[in-house]
C-alpha cells in the first residue's frame, strides 16, 4: 500500500474534486447537491479562492499519485460571522473506511486552530449518514440543531439534515 500524503487543492484538480462529489450525489441523501449541481468551474473557483486565504483551507488526501479523499473549510461571506469556516469533508468512492477522512478532518482542525481569524468549524451532515457523525462526534463536534425535512429527495421523501459545530 502506498503512503497517503496531504497536500493543498490544485486548480488542475478541480475536475476530479467534482467528479468524486457527483458520483456520491448519485446516491439519494449522501449529499444535498445533485450530480448536476457539481460544476467543474465551480471547484475550480473555490481551490483559487482559497489558495493563498488565510481564513480558509482546501486538502487533497493522495496515495499512489491518486486522489482519493477532499476536504475544505470556507469563511462565512459576511463580517460578523467571517470567524466561522464551514467544513466539507469528502472521501472519494472506493476509498471509506480506511480512515482517510479522519486525516483529512484533524489536518484542516489543526489549520484551524492555529488561524488566527478562525474561531469555529460548522458542517452541515444528513441525519441518516451515521458514519460521518460518528467521525465528527470523534472530533468533539456537538450538534446544535436539525432541520426537519430539509433535504427533498428525487422520489419526494425527506431527510434531516443536522447542523454540528466545534470551537477550535
Amino acid at each position: 500500500m502506498d503512503t497517503l500524503t496531504l497536500r493543498v487543492a490544485r486548480p488542475e484538480d478541480a475536475a476530479q474534486l467534482a467528479q468524486a462529489e457527483r458520483t456520491w450525489a448519485a446516491t439519494p441523501g449522501l449529499l444535498a447537491s445533485r450530480p448536476h449541481e457539481l460544476q467543474d468551474d465551480t471547484f475550480l473557483r473555490t481551490i483559487v479562492a482559497l489558495a493563498d486565504a488565510a481564513d480558509g483551507h482546501y486538502l487533497v488526501a493522495e496515495e499512489g499519485g491518486a486522489i482519493v479523499g477532499h476536504g475544505l473549510l470556507v469563511p462565512m461571506g459576511l463580517a460578523s460571522i467571517r470567524h466561522i469556516v464551514r467544513l466539507t469533508l469528502v472521501v472519494h468512492p472506493g476509498h471509506e473506511g480506511r480512515g482517510i477522512g479522519n486525516l483529512l478532518l484533524q489536518a484542516l482542525l489543526d489549520w484551524a486552530r492555529a488561524a488566527p481569524s478562525v474561531i469555529k468549524v460548522e458542517l452541515n451532515v444528513r441525519a441518516s449518514n451515521a458514519r460521518a457523525i460518528r467521525l465528527y462526534e470523534k472530533h468533539q463536534f456537538k450538534l446544535e440543531g436539525r432541520h426537519l425535512h430539509r433535504i427533498r429527495l428525487e422520489d419526494n421523501s425527506f431527510l434531516d439534515d443536522l447542523e454540528m459545530g466545534l470551537f477550535v
